[in-house]
């Protein structure tokens, strides 16, 4: 009771106000909801004192008012104050706003997270359809803070240490109307609605719960985080507040909004909160306090039963999840997304307004949904930007809705899994917010799908003398967010030889930096091949050729079946030299198009690839840009060399060489995903894992002789893999992958009802369409798991993985040790699943079927195909 009275009553004065206030030129704030009550106060006393302010909020009129006052106030100030549109009650809106933001700042000092709405009308509602006050208090704030978070990493080297803050706007409801946890979960982690009332004291819990998680980070990012109580004030956000209550509070125990400014200024600027302090609840009027002991003491994670658990959400995920509820609408799943934000690759946090999409129009969809077709002004020989995917995927998961609840409403975002076990018949999935190293969420289900996908962990280079570096250095991963485009950085330098690194050096050239790309000299497969989408004949393009099964065949595959056709193109000695004839032809033809020995600025000739494009030995994409080789020839210095380290203003190479950079941009891939498994457990599922683990000897003897049996198959088969041309190859490290159909576990019996099948495994093979592969996954996963599909005896299982092995390794060298690639494969794949499953309405007929490309509505009949064969009528509901 003592901490709530004194922060009603005889509250000390306040330590910072108007008086106090520090010079604070240069320094950059950003306060949403500025141009009203506390906020417009706080705006109004940073202006004085010659900030850069910027008001975010949904009114520019409001805005525009509120400035005009603040400037009439402060005439002599040296300030800048402007407004920032954002509406945090659509989430859609934030992206665009931090946009603007990062396009016209080159840092940001303190972000205060002020703006919030209090008691609306019972049932209102965000743009996403979340519980108003939990979307404008939290969700939006906290998107918000991820989206800005390079950029306050970035301010942090530049300022003095503690300086770079966010504050969190708490309140004294939550001494006294939360529950005594603070918040109460639903089974799929979000806000129990316990009325209007007590939603409002939860969202404040949830910014307290944010400021404390988020602060755990502020040993690696230096952003120090706060929560505050601003003091109980009559502002605008009680304007939905009415009657009797209201007027009580309001004549005896409110105090003007500037208070509440005060409580703000000094979380912002005091210099007591230190970094130590990182995490803590501050007083009104400015001062270190306790938290309810409930809330102190409370888990911010939910534990539970839940039917389903589905383990991050980029493609994969959205796909499993909408499959298992199709024919299990009832089921409590929860998806659980590492990310901010849905869609993987695709996400609003990863993309950026020139990143395009290597898929067609018409081919990355889901089958019962279809994308609008884009403007022309975003589409090239119809691939398209990626930022339509990224609204198709938002889209996906909030129309589609079972048991009353949308896709959206299950996924728990920013949560990453730290391990998995099961006992007693159930998988633990234990899991914390992102960054905090703590287990904090625990999840229990019997049933598991891991779709997380082979692009969600970046790749970082160890890089020697990266503390005396003064730049930035950034993944692919948080490109799109970050502002290196529109900084005043020129120097920018780029590592790696994939289409990610391709495409940032275009970027940056058209954003007309000076542009470095380096290459690895030693220990690579050497610089990707990029080739012309142009198609032939009456395809659009080049991709849409490689959806047809006619051009499948025309690479050595077992799953494109054996039959007199791919017998001619693949076992003859005549079908051997076409199939060299046309791949050397196709070959020939991409390297002239570009034009590698070209007049260049520097080196041009060191990109062309060193490996044929028939084996896919190196990176290998589509270009997007019609300039692209001329825009590299004529403007970037490339380098091929090892890095030997870093100095403050330049990145070092074994060769000798200085490259001046003010930022390191890095397309070098990714790391596995799965690391949440122990060894023991990878070794137990068929996943990858370490050589020298400790495999027993006669298991390693056992999988080494069905590989060399497999692998005198293959070169019986296909002699063009017997002798492929000299390459690098990579030191295995890791076991391949030994999932059966590359979704599940080896099974000891072939019997249902001995099988464990509580586990899949989607989204962990390389290929050259994700979206009807998942689909055909998931439909061939949902059988699985619910005992309806019936497989071969462990020892045809073994052979078939071993198989896929020696293939994989024969057909793509390097790039095919781990037995996932897929890249010229996948309509194979998609066939031999659904031939699996008994299902063929995907089917055109003879001709169609060879010389039709594979759009995403062949597959639509394929679920009503699916529910009739395995009996599902009566829990499939309509969308």
């Amino acid at each position: 009771m003592g901490n709530i009275f004194s922060q009603f009553y005889f509250i000390p004065s306040a330590s910072l106000t108007e008086k106090n206030t520090p010079d604070q030129t240069g320094r950059v704030f950003l306060v949403t909801g500025g141009y009203a009550g506390v906020g417009f106060q706080l705006c109004k006393i940073l202006y004085a004192h010659n900030a850069t302010v910027w008001i975010a909020g949904r009114s520019e009129s409001k805005a525009q008012n509120a400035i005009s006052l603040i400037k009439e106030e402060s005439p002599k100030s040296s300030g800048s104050i402007q407004f920032l549109q954002i509406d945090l009650a659509d989430l859609s809106s934030i992206k665009p706003a931090v946009k603007q933001f990062t396009s016209q700042q080159q840092r940001l000092d303190v972000l205060v997270n002020n703006a919030g709405v209090m008691y609306p009308p019972k049932g209102s509602t965000s743009a996403q359809g979340h519980e108003l006050q939990v979307a404008t208090n939290c969700l939006g704030h906290y998107l918000l803070y991820q989206l800005l978070l390079p950029l306050l990493t970035n301010t942090v080297a530049s300022s003095p240490t503690g300086s770079v803050r966010v504050a969190w706007a708490a309140s004294i409801a939550i001494h006294v109307d939360s529950p005594p946890t603070g918040i109460l979960l639903n089974d799929d982690g979000s806000l129990k609605d316990v009325g209007v009332t007590a939603n409002y004291s939860q969202t404040k819990v949830g910014n307290v719960f944010l400021a404390r998680e988020c602060a755990k980070t502020t040993p690696q990012t230096g952003v120090v985080h706060t929560a505050f109580n601003p003091g109980n004030l009559r502002t605008e956000l009680q304007r939905h507040w009415t009657g009797l209550a209201s007027k009580i509070t309001d004549k005896f125990i409110v105090y003007p909004p500037v208070y509440g400014a005060y409580t703000e200024l000094w979380a912002a600027i005091a210099p007591e909160v230190t970094p130590e302090k990182s995490g803590a609840y501050i007083y009104p009027w400015g001062r270190f306090g306790s938290l309810p002991s409930g809330i102190e003491s409370s888990i911010t994670g939910e534990s539970g039963i839940s039917a389903k658990f589905v383990d991050w959400c980029g493609i994969s995920g959205i796909c499993a999840s909408k499959y298992f509820l199709e024919f299990h609408p009832e089921a409590r799943l929860v998806i659980i997304d590492r990310d901010s934000c849905v869609g993987g690759t695709w996400n609003a946090r990863r993309g950026y307004d020139s990143f395009w999409t290597q898929w067609m129009v018409g081919t990355a969809e889901f089958s019962d949904q279809e994308m609008s077709r884009p403007p022309d002004e975003d589409l090239y020989k119809e691939f398209f930007k990626a930022k339509h995917t990224t609204k198709y995927l938002e889209s996906y998961i909030d129309t589609h809705k079972y048991d009353g609840k949308t896709l959206r409403d299950r996924i728990r975002f920013s949560v990453e899994v730290r391990s998995v076990s099961k006992k007693d018949g159930y998988w633990t999935v234990l899991a914390s917010d992102r960054g905090n190293g703590q287990q904090q969420h625990t999840f229990k289900t019997p049933k598991l799908i891991v779709a997380s996908g082979l692009t969600s962990i970046p790749n970082m280079p160890s890089l020697q003398g990266k503390e005396s570096f003064e730049g930035q250095i950034l993944h692919h991963e948080d490109f799109g967010s970050s502002d290196v485009l529109t900084s005043a950085k020129q120097n920018i330098t780029i590592l790696g030889a994939g289409k990610s690194s391709a495409d940032m050096v275009y970027e940056a050239v058209k954003a007309g930096k000076q542009v470095s790309w380096v290459l690895k000299a030693t220990n690579t497969t050497g610089p990707g091949f990029f080739v012309s989408p142009d198609g032939k004949g009456p395809y659009k393009n080049a991709f849409e050729i490689s959806l047809t099964r006619i051009a499948a065949t025309f690479t050595p595959s077992f799953l494109n079946g054996m039959n007199v056709w791919t017998k001619l193109l693949h076992s003859s000695e005549y079908g051997v030299k076409m199939m060299k004839g046309f791949w050397g032809t196709v070959d020939a033809d991409a390297r002239k198009s570009a034009k590698f020995q070209r007049k260049c600025l520097q080196n041009f000739d060191k990109l062309e690839p060193s490996s044929p494009l028939f084996w896919q030995n190196c990176a290998a994409g589509l270009l997007n840009h019609s300039d692209f080789f001329d825009t590299v020839a004529e403007n970037v210095r490339i380098f091929v060399g090892d890095i030997e380290g870093l100095k403050s203003n330049s990145l070092l190479l074994k060769t000798g060489e200085e490259i001046a950079s003010d930022a390191i941009l890095c397309g070098t891939g990714w790391v596995p995903s799965l690391q949440y498994f122990t060894q023991a457990q990878c070794q137990e599922f068929g996943l990858p894992h370490i050589l020298d683990h400790g495999e027993a000897k006669d298991e390693h003897a056992h999988w080494a002789n069905l590989e060399a049996e497999a692998d005198l198959q293959v070169l019986a088969t296909f002699p063009q893999l017997q002798s492929p041309p000299d390459h690098y190859q990579k030191t295995a490290t890791h076991t391949p992958y030994r999932l059966y159909r590359h979704i599940v576990p080896i099974s000891e019996s072939s019997s249902n009802e001995k099988d464990d099948r509580s586990i899949v495994f989607l989204g962990q093979v390389v290929v050259g369409n994700y979206f009807p592969t998942l689909e055909c996954q998931s439909l061939w996963a949902v059988a699985y798991l619910d005992g309806k599909l019936d497989l071969p005896g462990k020892k045809e299982q073994e052979k078939d993985v071993a198989l896929f092995t020696a293939w994989s390794r024969r057909r793509y060298l390097s790039n095919g040790q781990q037995g996932n690639n897929l890249t010229f494969d996948f309509i194979g794949y998609i066939d031999a699943l659904l031939k699996d499953l008994g299902l063929t309405s995907h089917r055109k007929g003879w001709f169609k079927d060879l010389f039709a490309a594979m759009w995403a509505k062949d597959l639509g009949s394929l679920q009503a195909e699916f529910s009739k064969k395995f009996k599902y009528d009566n829990t499939v509901k309509s969308i």
